[in-house]
Formats: structure tokens, sequence, C-alpha cells
């Protein structure tokens, strides 16, 4: 009949209507999902962001500005022309970098370091200065996104730093300890106004510094001169110098702090991250350097929001747990005891649903390591010193124990900070070997050996094994033949060695 239409054509169209209807109907339930899924992140971010600012702590990039320093006060500028007056583009420099110094300096590094550091008295002139003054504030502008914030200072500090080591083996060299010891407490000064920088690479600079600070006076130490009473002369360091910087060795104060700053900054630089992502200003590729945003940006942020936002939290509660466990835990065992995992357990569990926080989270277990490392250097060379001078004084006899240095020369035995419990650091005094030591990263006391543990085992060179790399970590209190200059090896010597010796100001 006309009009009418055939029975399988009328069933064909309900079909078409009833899947166009399904596809609205998924279509509104997927919005309305990720809508709800977004608020709820959100909220739970800035729930957690609230709770940061009610402690006063940072959140947004511009709570990492430095307060106000009058330049009067600001010791940066200085360090900043100790930098530029650093002889980097002269002929020998080349020749410098390129040098493993230790003690005793042969008679070539003499002769490059005369050149080098001799004839610049600027940048320790400078340092000098800069260490008068009382505050710190290196400028630094945080705006979003902080990805694009640059610390322009680094590689001019760390250059400023090999100088003074230098100056310091030359001065030593040259029966000049007190100007040695003095250069010691530049690199500290400098490794504290590094870290005023709330940044997590600069904290690692620092802490680099600051591990060139504690080789430098434990390599000074073994045949140190210091004074029997009042002032140095003759080069001689004097008693309150040596006192001084026994006291600032044993300070934990700035590095702790400064590792708080580092991880509070980082926190705000994660969020600040997946919030300029979301919102279209940032885009994937740029953070992992896939060039500029694409035009797609917005897009892409607003389909991962929910995603990114979840992971921006899980990423801050990390931050915050790691932050939580380092100020709970004097040693790194007790750390590892109380930390969160490396990587948050849903991150592992389901790692295609967090793609930012694999593109921004570093592993923060060999940052906190690297602190333990650091501090434990800090202890070992203060306690070498102090060994010196009491030697110094009691005729080159060393005390049966380490509790004899108390309270003249140290105001207590140190802690081992890789040992559990508040064990002391380890101590032998005999006359084949005599040396302060750390039980090491395995936490077991092997009585101060220096054997490569079980993965570092049949080296062809062991003598250039990182100190870490051994069973202890060891100190020796005399002075130990250098290894020979990798020019004198034989070649198949030189290319089965792991990890030669140099001159690093982070590690």
């Amino acid at each position: 009949m006309a009009g009418v239409d055939h029975p399988d054509k009328t069933r064909k169209r309900r079909w078409g209507w009833w899947v166009v209807g399904t596809l609205l109907l998924l279509i509104v339930a997927l919005v309305g999902g990720h809508r709800w899924w977004a608020y709820r992140a959100e909220a739970g971010l800035e729930r957690r962001l609230g709770e940061y600012r009610r402690a006063g702590e940072p959140v947004e990039p511009g709570d990492l500005m430095a307060a106000p320093v009058s330049d009067a006060e600001n010791a940066v500028p200085d360090l900043r022309r100790a930098a530029s007056a650093v002889p980097q583009k002269s002929a020998r420099w080349e020749e410098f970098e390129g040098l493993s110094l230790g003690l005793p300096l042969r008679d070539k590094e003499v002769a490059i370091l005369e050149d080098v550091v001799g004839g610049h008295p600027q940048p320790i002139a400078l340092v000098r200065a800069a260490r008068a003054k009382g505050g710190v504030d290196w400028g630094i502008r945080f705006v979003s996104p902080t990805i694009h914030v640059l610390l322009p200072d680094l590689n001019g500090q760390r250059g400023l730093a090999n100088f003074l080591h230098a100056s310091a083996l030359l001065s030593h060299h040259e029966g000049n300890d007190a100007e040695a010891l003095e250069r010691v407490g530049d690199l500290l000064f400098i490794s504290r106004a590094v870290d005023r920088q709330p940044t997590l690479v600069s904290h690692l600079v620092a802490t680099g510094i600051s591990a060139m600070a504690s080789k430098l006076a434990a390599e000074l130490a073994p045949d140190l001169r210091i004074a029997a009473d009042g002032a140095g002369a003759g080069g001689a360091a004097g008693p309150e110098q040596v006192r001084a910087l026994i006291a600032e060795l044993l300070d934990d104060g700035p590095p702790r702090a400064g590792f708080r700053r580092a991880f509070l900054g980082e926190r705000v630089f994660e969020v600040d991250t997946v919030k300029a992502v979301v919102e279209g200003r940032l885009a994937l590729g740029d953070i992992a350097g896939g060039g500029p945003p694409p035009a797609a940006a917005a897009a892409v942020g607003y389909l991962i929001k929910p995603a990114a936002l979840s992971d921006a939290a899980m990423m801050a509660d990390h931050v915050t747990a790691v932050i939580g466990a380092f100020e709970a835990s004097a040693d790194w065992p007790t750390f590892q005891k109380v930390a969160p995992a490396d990587r948050p357990n849903e991150m592992e569990a389901r790692p295609a649903m967090h793609v930012m926080a694999a593109i921004l989270m570093p592993s923060l277990d060999r940052v906190v390591v690297t602190q333990y490392r650091a501090t434990t250097d800090r202890r070992l060379t203060a306690t070498a010193v102090a060994l010196r001078w009491y030697a110094m004084e009691h005729g080159g006899k060393l005390p049966a124990a380490l509790a004899e240095l108390v309270p003249r020369y140290l105001p207590a035995v140190p802690a081992d900070p890789l040992a559990a419990g508040g064990k002391p650091i380890g101590y032998v005094a005999g006359r084949a070997r005599s040396i302060v030591y750390s039980v090491g990263e395995n936490g077991t006391d092997e009585g101060g050996s220096e054997q490569p543990t079980s993965t570092q085992r049949g080296v062809v060179r062991p003598d250039r094994l990182d100190k870490w790399r051994l069973q202890d970590s060891v100190l020796h209190l005399t002075r130990q033949p250098r290894p020979k200059p990798e020019e004198d090896e034989q070649p198949e010597a030189r290319t089965a060695t792991t990890e030669p010796a140099t001159r690093p100001v982070s590690e």
C-alpha cells in the first residue's frame, strides 16, 4: 500500500535511532564521567595544597622567591664576580681541567696550578668578601611553568669551587696550611649559598661542593700543621681556625635545611608542571624535549586532566612522605625502614595510568643516600682533623679511642650516618694502618675493610674504585701513595678500570 513503510525499513530506522541514541548516551556518560573524575582529582589536589599553605609551605612558584636582601648584605654579586674572575680562558685551563689532583702534588701539577691559580688572587678575595655578608639572594624569578626557569649560576659556582680546591692544594704544597683551611671554609660557604636555591639540581650541586670541601680537608689532614696555641705562625693553622672548621663540618643544620628546601621546591615544580599541561600552557613534548607546544596542547591537556591531576596529588604525597621520613631518620638504615617505596605502589601497579608521574618523578632514593653520604664524609673528615690536632699536641701519638678526643678536640664522638642505632664511626689506630671509617651502604661493619663489594671484585685497578663501592668507607690518617697517572698505566689496565678518580663537584 502506498505511503506505508515496509516492516523491514521500519525496523532498520528504529535500529538506527537506537544506535544513535546509545552513542549519544555513551558520549554524555563519558563526558560526564571525565568531568566528574577531573572535578574529584582537582578537589583532592587543592585539598593537599591547602594543607601545605596552612603549614606555611610553598605551593605556587612565587612562593619559592627568596626574601629580599639589601645589596650591601647580599653575598651573591661577589660570588658571581668571583666565578667570572676564574681564568677559564687561560692557556693552561684545559690542562688544569684534565688533572686528577691529590696530595702530594706532582711537579707537572704544581707548574700548572701556579699558572692557573698563582696569578689570579681576585676570585679568592671576592669569596672572602662574600663570606663577610649576611644574606644570600640569587634573584631567581620563579614563574609558571617552572620547567622554563633557568639556573645560570650553577656552572660558574662549580668552576669557582674547582679553582678554590686547586688553590688549597697549592697552598698546602707551599707550606701555608692556614690558607689551605680557609679555602675549605670558602667551599663550605659556597655550598651553603648554592643550597639557598630551592631546587633539587641546586641541592645536588651544593652537596657536591660540600663533598669536595670534606675531601679536601681529609687530604690535608695527614700532615696538616697546627700551631700549639694562639694564632698560627709560619703558615700553620691556628687552633681556633681548626676548631671552627670541625664545628662547621659537624653542623648538619644547613645541609638538612637545604634538603628540605629543595624537596619542597621539587613538589612545587611537579604540581606546577602538571597544571601547566592541563591548562594547555605546556605540552607533553615540551617536557620530554620534543619541541615547542603543539596547537593541540589545550585539547591534550583537557583529555588527560583527570589522570594528570591525580598524578600531581600522588607525586605531592610521595615527596611529602620522603621529606617526613628523612626528617625522622638520623641514619640511612632508619630512613630505608620508614620511607615510602622509590615509586608509589599505584604507579607500579598501573604504569599506563600515570604518564605524568613517569615523566616527572626522579629517583629520590639516590638523592637521599647522597645526602647521608655527604654527612658521613663531613663527620669522618672532622674526626680525622681532630685526630691530627690531638697528635700534634701529643708528640705524634694517636689516642687509643675516639673518646679521648672529647671534649677538647671533638664535642662528641660522631655517629655513623650509614649505620643503624647511633653507632659511632669506626676507628683503628696501629703502626701499619690508622683509619677512621663508616660501615658503608651495606650497613655492616667489616672493621674498615677496603675490599670491593661483591659487585666490584675483579677490576684491574681497585685503587681507583669509588670508596662507596668498598665494604667500608675508609679515611686514612696517614699520607697514602697516590695512584700512578693514567698515562703511566698499561692500555689494558686503563680500559678495565671502573670510574677512575676525577675532580668532580657532584658525586
